[in-house]
C-alpha cells in the first residue's frame, strides 16, 4: 500500500487538450500513476454555462502510467497507454471518484518508476 502522505499533488491541469478551458483540475501522482481529472469546460469564451466534456458528462477521470522524470522532478504522464475514463457529472462527484480511483490504486501497490 502506498501511503496518502506518499502522494503527490500537482497544482496544472494534465489529460485534456483543452484543460486550459476547465475550472476544475486534481492531478495526483501515486507511485508510477498519474490520477487525472479535469471538467467544468468552457468551449467558448462568453459561453452562459460549461459544456460536456464527453457524451453524457461534464467531468472525467483519467488514469496513465508515468512515462518519466523531468527536470523539475515532476512526474510527466504517458499518455499513450491511458488506463481508462471514468466520467462524473458535478463537483462533489468529480471530487470522489478522483480520490477512489486513487485509494484503489495505493492499495494495489503501484510501482514507483522515477
Amino acid at each position: 500500500m502506498i501511503e496518502e502522505k506518499d502522494w503527490e499533488w500537482f497544482g496544472g491541469k494534465s489529460h485534456y487538450v483543452n484543460a486550459d478551458r476547465c475550472g476544475y483540475s486534481l492531478v495526483t501522482v501515486i507511485g508510477g500513476t498519474v490520477v487525472s481529472t479535469i471538467g467544468d469546460y468552457w468551449k467558448q469564451e462568453g459561453d452562459e454555462s460549461p459544456s460536456e466534456i464527453g457524451i453524457g458528462r461534464f467531468y472525467e477521470t483519467m488514469t496513465f502510467p508515468v512515462g518519466g522524470c523531468c527536470g523539475c522532478g515532476c512526474m510527466q504522464p504517458l499518455y499513450t497507454e491511458q488506463d481508462g475514463l471514468v466520467g462524473s457529472n458535478s463537483p462533489k462527484e468529480a471530487k470522489e471518484t478522483h480520490m477512489r480511483i486513487c485509494y484503489e490504486i495505493a492499495n494495489g501497490g503501484a510501482k514507483d518508476d522515477c
